[in-house]
Formats: C-alpha cells, structure tokens, sequence
C-alpha cells in the first residue's frame, strides 16, 4: 500500500463506493491488485475516431520527494460515433426537460424522458430528481441567461465527480496512490453511464 493511506482510508473508499466493508488484509491485497488494472486501464487501446473529444485537467496534491506539489490529472472523455446516436437522442431528450418554457413543463419532460431512458440509463432521471432544488432554479432567470446556465461541458460535471470521490483526501503519497483512488471510480462511472 503506499505510504501515508491509511487501510482506514482505503476501507472507507470502498465501502463508499462499492458497499461493502473489508478487512485489513484484504485493502492490501486489493491495493496491490488496483495498481496494475489502474495502470492497464490508463494504456488501453482507443476508438481510431471519436466524434465528441473533451480534454481537461484536475489538480491534486501529492507528495514528492518529501514535499507535497500539485499535479494534474489530465482527463479525456470520448464519445465514440455508435455512442454519439444514442447520446444524440438522450440529449435531445434531456434538452427538452432543461430547455422547457417553465418548471412544470421540465417536469413533465422528465417524466417523459425516464420513460424512454430508465430502462438503459437509470441513474440520470434519479439525479435530477435527487437534485431537482438546485436544477429547477434555472428556471428563475431568462431564456437567454438559462442558455449561458445549461451548456456548461460534460467535462465540469466529470471533474466534480472526481472531486467528490476525493475531497477526504488532501495529499496523495505518491503518483501511484492517485490512480487507487481515480480508477475504480472512473471505472464506476462509467458503467453506471451504461457506457
């Protein structure tokens, strides 16, 4: 395991994500099983064609030589051309809960688009809904204005995942930790997508 993550840390991430409670020795032997596949999944072979590339970075602290600098984690998000279809129709569905008049009109879109989607993704109605204080406030400003609000890029939503997944974490110990902690999320992140 590296040095300065606790086995507590490790086993509060993957209760967190996965649900499960495990012992001292098994986070060792997951930590040392998690680097290789992170490692692996990092080199992957991609798509030759993407129709839809978003390219960012976040920063994280990690320790270095006995100092703690920042360094990035530099993200890609692919939407390969089968996947841009299906995406294509989601998002013009979404649009029309986003895009609605007002928010009784949104609501209803929502109730159209999880009957059309939940089946395949049903993770994205269940979010708006958990989140629906905070999205219907759009609805408070101009048409003009609710544009500028929605077409913020795919990128800032991944990035707070990303930093969700890590906001106990202030320093990682080494390069290698970072990816223990990414990986399986990412991963996570993009099978509960339906990707």
């Amino acid at each position: 395991m590296p040095r300065g993550m606790t086995t507590g840390d490790m086993e509060a991430h993957i209760q967190d994500i996965y649900g499960i409670s495990v012992s001292d020795s098994t986070v060792s032997r997951i930590t040392d099983k998690i680097l290789p596949v992170a490692k692996e999944w990092q080199q992957r072979p991609l798509e030759s064609i993407y129709a839809v590339v978003f390219l960012d970075a976040i920063h994280y602290h990690v320790r270095s030589e006995g100092q703690i600098v920042k360094k990035a984690v530099y993200i890609a998000i692919g939407i390969d051309l089968d996947g841009r279809k299906d995406l294509k129709a989601l998002m013009a569905d979404l649009k029309a809960v986003y895009a609605a008049v007002d928010e009784q009109a949104a609501l209803a879109a929502l109730d159209t688009f999880a009957e059309r989607w939940d089946r395949k993704y049903p993770k994205i109605s269940r979010s708006w809904r958990d989140n629906w204080t905070n999205l219907s406030t759009c609805f408070k400003y101009p048409q003009e204005v609710r544009r500028l609000i929605y077409t913020t890029n795919t990128i800032e939503g991944f990035n707070r995942q990303l930093r969700k997944v890590t906001k106990a974490k202030s320093v990682f110990p080494t390069d290698d930790s970072t990816p223990l902690w990414l990986v399986p999320s990412l991963r996570e992140s993009k099978s509960a997508a339906g990707a």
